[in-house]
């Protein structure tokens, strides 16, 4: 404190950077959708900079010629160790056809380093549900469901659905999102609701639609629920 270390080491290099894109390892970087998760990772034997002292020296994400971004609040280290760590986040807006992520990293001597990486979006213009569950699978008295899609940022009207295997619906709900997250939680069906006694035991389809407010694209998915 106040003062500089006698023992410098002798590190003239900067950070290892890795980056693993839309769970890609290696390319090719092809993807259909504008919006993919991230991971990139960090390593040096003199530590990772994420003090904010120097604002040059942040770790940052930049998609393209839009301004960098600062991620040192995602940073997370690893094995207890300040020589390396991960940073998680999601890339959103990208364009069709050719972007290009630059990721920079300094260590705690001030060595940089940059990796820049091309990522290709074909198509994607369509409103797609790309994951979709329900839990607890067998269940008792409520079932949840969880989505992702392709069009983080937009308003979104989620539906659900549950029918009977003769196609009778049971139950039917809608919500609106307003500039809705790639991932969707929170949509429960607790089975009294609308209803005064329990659905019998058996198997159930449950349907998950998606509109978007843009353009009324929709895509829909369905499912299985067993309730015990």
């Amino acid at each position: 404190m106040g003062g500089t270390s006698g023992n410098i080491p002798e590190d003239s290099e900067g950070p290892e950077i890795t980056g693993v894109f839309g769970g890609k390892e290696r390319a090719p970087y092809t993807f259909s959708n504008t919006s993919i998760s991230m991971e990139a990772s960090f390593s040096d034997s003199s530590g990772i900079n994420i003090s904010n002292q120097l604002p040059s020296e942040n770790l940052t994400s930049q998609l393209n010629e839009n301004t960098p971004i600062q991620v040192n609040r995602y940073f997370v280290a690893e094995n207890k160790s300040f020589t390396s760590g991960k940073v998680n986040f999601r890339l959103t807006g990208l364009n069709k056809g050719k972007n290009l992520v630059t990721l920079r990293a300094w260590d705690n001597l001030g060595n940089g380093s940059v990796l820049y990486q091309e990522l290709i979006v074909q198509g994607g213009d369509r409103l797609r549900i790309l994951t979709h569950k329900t839990y607890p699978n067998p269940t008792q008295i409520e079932s949840h469901f969880e989505l992702e899609h392709n069009k983080p940022g937009e308003n979104l009207i989620l539906t659900l659905a549950v029918y009977q295997t003769d196609g009778m619906i049971l139950f039917t709900e809608s919500e609106r999102l307003v500039k809705a997250d790639a991932q969707i939680d929170g949509l429960s069906w607790f089975f009294l609701r609308k209803q005064t006694k329990y659905p019998a035991k058996g198997t159930y389809i449950y349907k998950l639609t998606l509109q978007s407010e843009f353009d009324n694209s929709t895509d829909s998915v369905s499912g299985l629920i067993v309730i015990q």
